[in-house]
C-alpha cells in the first residue's frame, strides 16, 4: 500500500477531492489526531504535499483536501460560503471516520478552519492558521480589484499564459529590486495561471467574493475569536506578505490566551511553500503539544485552564476517549505508525527558552530561521 492516496467522495452530489498520507513507523497507535490542511482560494491540495510527504515520515497522519471548485474537486455554480465549506469539511470527516482533529488552514482556509471550529467545537482539538484570512479587513488591491463587476471578462487576459509570463517577469525585477513586497508573490501567479480555465476561474470568483470586496476583507473571525480562546492556536505568517499583512498575525495573537505567532523571514504568502522543512518541524512540535494537552501559547505558559475548570484544554488522550463514544469514529486507515516526541510541561517550557526553536519566555511572537 502506498502512503499517499489521491481519492474521491461524493458528496451532496458533488465530487470531492482529497488526499491521505498515511503515517509511517513503528508507534501508530501513540499518535490520535490526523492533521487536516485546507488550501487557499484559487489553489489546491498540492501546495502542502512537500509539508504532508515530511509530516507522514515523521509518523503525523495527514488529510489534504480540494475545496469545492478547486482543484480536482467539483467545479460550478454553489455555496462557496465559509458556513458551507466548513459544513463540507465535516461531512468528509464523517466519510473517513475521524471524530476529531488538529485543522490547518491556508489564508482562505484559515477562514473555514476559524468558521468550522465555531460551528463543530466537539471536532476540533487545535489549529493552525498560516497567514489567515478573516483577521482584518485588509488585503491585497489584486484580490479587491477581482471582486468587481466585469471581472469576468479581465480575468481571461490577465490569465492568459503569455500574460503570466510577463507579470513573473515584472515580478522578478521588482524582487531583484526590493521595491517593497511583491504584488506578486509565486502563490499569486499560480493561482493566475490556473484561472485560464473558465471552470476554475467561476468558482474563483464566487469564493472569492464571498468574503472579499472591493474595500478589503468582508468577513471578520475577529468577534469570535475568545469562542476559540481555550484551543491552542499556531499562527504562521511571512514577514513579507504581500496579501494578507502581517499586522493581523500581530494583533490576533494578542487576544489568543493560547496562541503563538510564528513569522518566517524573508517569506510571501505561502511561508509552507517558502520553507517546507521548517514548517513541517512547527507543525509536527504543536501537534505533539496538542496531543500531550502542553501546547504553550504567551509567555511561556502551559496551555489549559486548572484542572477541572470549563476552559482546560483536553489532551487528545481524552478526546479520543470521548470519541469512542460517539457515533463517529476514527477509520483505522487513519492510525499514524508514528508518534511525534511528546513534550511534558517542564519539557515544554524548557524547550520555549531555547532560541531559535520556539523563541523567548515572555514573547509569543517568534522569528523562525531558515533551514537551507
Amino acid at each position: 500500500m502506498t502512503a499517499t492516496t489521491d481519492q474521491m467522495v461524493l458528496l451532496h452530489g458533488r465530487q470531492l477531492a482529497y488526499a491521505v498520507h498515511r503515517a509511517r513507523g513503528p508507534q501508530a497507535d501513540r499518535c490520535a489526531l490526523p492533521l487536516v490542511m485546507v488550501h487557499g482560494v484559487g489553489s489546491s491540495s498540492m501546495t502542502w504535499d512537500p509539508v504532508a510527504v515530511r509530516l507522514a515520515a515523521a509518523g503525523v497522519a495527514v488529510v489534504t483536501v480540494d475545496l469545492p471548485g478547486h482543484g480536482r474537486s467539483a467545479k460550478g455554480r454553489g455555496d462557496y460560503s465559509l458556513g458551507a465549506l466548513a459544513c463540507v469539511l465535516r461531512d468528509l470527516l464523517d466519510h473517513l471516520g475521524i471524530a476529531t482533529c488538529i485543522l490547518v488552514g491556508h489564508s482562505l482556509g484559515g477562514g473555514i478552519a476559524m468558521q468550522f471550529s465555531y460551528q463543530f467545537p466537539d471536532r476540533v482539538s487545535g489549529l493552525v492558521l498560516v497567514a489567515s484570512g478573516g483577521l482584518g479587513p485588509e488585503a491585497s488591491p489584486l484580490l479587491r480589484a477581482a471582486t468587481l463587476p466585469g471581472a469576468e471578462l479581465v480575468l481571461p487576459l490577465v490569465a492568459h499564459p503569455r500574460s503570466v509570463r510577463v507579470l513573473a517577469a515584472v515580478s522578478r525585477v521588482a524582487g531583484f529590486l526590493r521595491v517593497g513586497p511583491p504584488l506578486l508573490d509565486e502563490a499569486s501567479l499560480t493561482i493566475l495561471a490556473d484561472l485560464a480555465d473558465p471552470a476554475a476561474r467561476a468558482a474563483f470568483l464566487a469564493t472569492l467574493r464571498s468574503v472579499v470586496d472591493v474595500s478589503g476583507q468582508r468577513v471578520s473571525a475577529v468577534s469570535k475569536l475568545p469562542a476559540a480562546g481555550h484551543l491552542p492556536i499556531l499562527l504562521v505568517w511571512g514577514d513579507r506578505d504581500p496579501i494578507i499583512p502581517i499586522a493581523h498575525g500581530r494583533a490576533a495573537v494578542k487576544l489568543l490566551p493560547h496562541g503563538r505567532l510564528v513569522i518566517f523571514p524573508g517569506a510571501g504568502h505561502e511561508p509552507h511553500r517558502h520553507d517546507p522543512v521548517r514548517f513541517a518541524d512547527l507543525l509536527r512540535e504543536h501537534a505533539a503539544q496538542v496531543e500531550a494537552g502542553t501546547a504553550t501559547g504567551a509567555g511561556g505558559a502551559v496551555a489549559g485552564a486548572a484542572p477541572g475548570s470549563a476552559g482546560q484544554v483536553r489532551s487528545a488522550r481524552a478526546r479520543t476517549s470521548d470519541a469512542a463514544r460517539s457515533p463517529v469514529r476514527r477509520a483505522p486507515s487513519m492510525n499514524p505508525d508514528q508518534a511525534p516526541a511528546v513534550h511534558s510541561p517542564a519539557s515544554t517550557t524548557r524547550a520555549n527558552t531555547r532560541a531559535p526553536r520556539s523563541g523567548s519566555v515572555g514573547s509569543p511572537v517568534v522569528q523562525a530561521p531558515a533551514t537551507g
